[in-house]
């Protein structure tokens, strides 16, 4: 029989900073609007025209920060 310890579990390895900036670089469209100044409406408007680049996870709409970036590049010329 093999004896059993009460080890401590272990905690989660410090993000490295290629996972913190992902994570900073995802946003929801709540930060989008805000970032934007428009309505969440008018975001999801465009996310559902396809006129924006996103993901979706489940329910829900991730955006990427740089993904916007270039996109509005692209529009402003």
């Amino acid at each position: 029989m093999t004896a059993r310890t009460n080890a401590p579990a272990r905690a989660a390895p410090p993000l490295t900073l290629d996972v913190a900036e992902a994570r900073a670089d995802v946003c929801t469209v709540a930060e989008v609007a805000r970032w934007l100044g428009v309505d969440k409406k008018t975001v999801y408007d465009a996310v559902h025209r396809r006129e924006l680049p996103c993901a979706r996870l489940g329910r829900r709409v991730l955006l990427s920060r740089a993904a916007i970036t270039e996109w509005l590049a692209g529009r402003l010329r």
